[in-house]
Parts: structure tokens; sequence; C-alpha cells
């Protein structure tokens, strides 16, 4: 019975994050290119939302890192003025569209942005990384 019960559970979190990502308008997902841009600016925070674990086996270089499963996630942000522009990365995109679901709606942040589909869209991403390991 538990077990029917989990994976109930994570099939319908698993449609609601595709519904969530796929109800993401464009204007707020970013191509390598643009994401790079950013990156190379110095006037965006890049922030790699991923576990501690994910950010150690490779992350860009100069990016704050943010797990989005932490439950003080969001409250990380109420010190970035709502006027920064924010470019949010993870693995496929899933849990920075939900991120910047929140950000956007209920923290106000105007300039906000994703890397389409994540890094593992990206094909030769390794050139980009850094590992801390």
């Amino acid at each position: 019975m538990g077990k029917t019960k989990s994976l109930t559970q994570l099939f319908l979190s698993a449609i609601l994050s595709l519904y969530i990502s796929c109800s993401l308008p464009d204007e707020f997902q970013v191509d390598q290119n643009v994401f790079l841009s950013h990156a190379a600016s110095k006037t965006s925070i890049i922030v790699d939302v991923r576990t501690s674990e994910e950010y150690m086996n490779g992350h860009f270089e100069g990016c704050a890192t943010l797990d989005f499963y932490d439950v003080d996630f969001y409250t990380k942000f109420k010190f970035i003025g709502s006027d920064v522009c924010l470019v949010l990365y993870c693995n496929d995109g899933l849990r920075s569209s939900k991120a910047l679901k929140v950000l956007k709606d209920e923290y106000g942040f105007s300039k906000i942005f994703i890397l389409r589909g994540g890094i593992n869209c990206w094909p030769d991403i390794s050139v980009y990384l850094v590992n801390d390991q």
C-alpha cells in the first residue's frame, strides 16, 4: 500500500513539474548564448539551484549556489533586490522553472530567467563547467 502511494505521489509530482515547465513563457527562458552573455556581463547573478553534490560535480565559475530543496531556499532571496537580474539553472529546467515562478510572482523579481532545458540540454557543457572535487 505504501509503495503504491509513493508511486502515485511521484507520478503526480512529475506531471506537475512537466506542466510548470511547459507553461513557462519563452520570454523567461534563455538559450546557451544568452546565458553565457549574462554570465560574462557580471551584471546578472547566476544561480545554480541544484543540490550541493550536483554543484560539486560541475558548475559555472562565479555562480551562486542555492539548493532548491533547502527549506530556506526562498528566504535567501530576500537579501537580493528585486530589480537585480537573476539567471537560474539546474539539470533539466524543472527546478529553475519552479523557482522562477515563485520568485517572480511572490517576490517581485522582474528580470529573472532560466537556462532553457537546463545544463543537460547543452551538448558541450563540460567546456564551461568547473569542478570542485
